[in-house]
């Protein structure tokens, strides 16, 4: 499912949709992924494609909630560190993408973004090295 939510410049791929008091939610990367996961309501947003992928679980959490999710968030247990903006869980999670061959978002006005080096600065400065 890609949405677009109002407040962006891009075409966002759907990790997670779940509902509260009836109304439809969507976890996705805000179109820079180093911040984690951002959740939209379907007032907020336009939804580009529908379709749910094959790669999609119906899952039920500890509140008794369902949610239809990315498989991979529930068997690696990243869900709530993306949520939280955890640099080796977004990376972890790319790379999965990157290997089903998945871009989780693009700038409307341009074409696809790379996922080459990951997107958590945190992470590309691990060899102590915190120059900006």
């Amino acid at each position: 499912m890609i949405i677009k939510a109002k407040y962006s410049k891009f075409e966002t791929v759907v990790f997670c949709i779940y509902w509260v008091q009836g109304i439809r939610h969507f976890y996705h990367f805000p179109g820079e992924p180093n911040y984690g996961f951002t959740v939209s309501d379907e007032k907020d947003c336009k939804i580009i494609d529908p379709i749910i992928g094959s790669n999609f679980i119906l899952h039920r959490n500890s509140n008794g909630n369902e949610l239809l999710l990315h498989k991979e968030l529930i068997r690696r247990n990243l869900l709530d560190d993306l949520i939280d903006g955890d640099c080796e869980a977004i990376n972890e999670f790319l790379k999965v993408l990157e290997e089903e061959g998945t871009i989780p978002f693009r700038k409307i006005e341009d074409e696809r973004i790379s996922l080459e080096n990951g997107y958590c600065p945190a992470l590309h400065n691990l060899d102590g090295n915190n120059e900006s």
